[in-house]
């Protein structure tokens, strides 16, 4: 009696405590490693802000502030014409998002901006013939600094210097807390193989491991995507939160290619299950 309760512990409750805590160590991997190559991959944050119309949306955005703050000069608004281009602000935006995900300072050359826009209104006073007494150079400097000024605010993208340093200290977790994590698996691994005489019987408790982390990595990525839970967030221009869903929605999918990859190794652990079964039957 005494024996086939040991023979229990040994070969059912030993592998099955072991086997939950893996299942546990193989999810805070699977999102460990979900959120460094998602949330904190830059080729995602590049590919929405090129994929959501957000360069275009920011040269709307400008447009409608600029000519907000035109009005009170008495300025005409074809002076607004080609200050904005999606060219100019595609290669700015690009320049500044990859200097900035790289770590590096970058001011946001306006120099386009203002020289189109000084052109224009030079332009606008000889056409319209308005002497040169009645014009207040010091109040069309001004206003020219304000839409540079509106232009490089509206490109500039703030959270992304919150977004490195959240990278930086991610990178510490990643670095010591993911080898502390293998290394606790592998010894859970240990003592379900050691488990039992029979390898089929040890793997069965393994896949039984991925398949819950399979399970745990998945559940909260699909909940959100099903849920579209991401695209309401009330964030403000309405650009950026069309951005910044498209991005969290890339980010999400890499949980599931992880979750997939689990389940991939359980149907692996699965067939070697059966045919070690079906081998060791033959054999007797």
């Amino acid at each position: 009696m005494e024996a086939t309760r040991k023979k229990k512990i040994k070969e059912y409750i030993v592998p099955g405590i072991a086997s939950f805590i893996l299942s546990i160590l193989l999810t805070v991997m699977g999102y460990l490693i979900g959120t460094y190559f998602g949330l904190f991959n830059k080729a995602l944050v590049i590919d929405a802000m090129n994929k959501s119309t957000y360069y275009e949306s920011v040269n709307k955005y400008c447009y409608t502030e600029a000519l907000d703050y035109l009005y009170p000069s008495n300025l005409d608004e074809s002076v607004l014409e080609n200050v904005f281009t999606i060219k100019n602000t595609y290669n700015q935006g690009k320049n500044y998002l990859l200097a900035v995900l790289n770590g590096d300072s970058y001011n946001i050359n306006t120099d386009y901006v203002r020289d189109t826009l000084t052109s224009n209104i030079e332009a606008y006073i000889q056409s319209n013939n308005i002497p040169e007494e009645s014009i207040d150079r010091g109040g069309i400097n001004n206003l020219i600094d304000h839409i540079c000024l509106i232009y490089s605010k509206n490109l500039s993208v703030s959270f992304l210097y919150y977004y490195n340093s959240l990278k930086a200290i991610f990178r510490q977790l990643i670095v010591y807390g993911l080898p502390a994590l293998a290394l606790l698996s592998i010894a859970c691994l240990l003592v379900i193989l050691r488990s039992n005489k029979w390898l089929h019987r040890s793997l069965r408790f393994v896949s039984y491991s991925l398949l819950a982390a399979t399970i745990m990595t998945s559940i909260l990525p699909l909940g959100l995507l099903i849920s579209k839970k991401y695209q309401q967030l009330n964030v403000r221009p309405v650009y950026f939160s069309k951005m910044l869903a498209r991005y969290l929605r890339a980010s999400l999918n890499i949980y599931l290619v992880v979750s997939l990859i689990l389940f991939i190794g359980a149907l692996l652990i699965i067939c070697v299950i059966y045919y070690k079964k079906k081998s060791l039957m033959k054999s007797m």
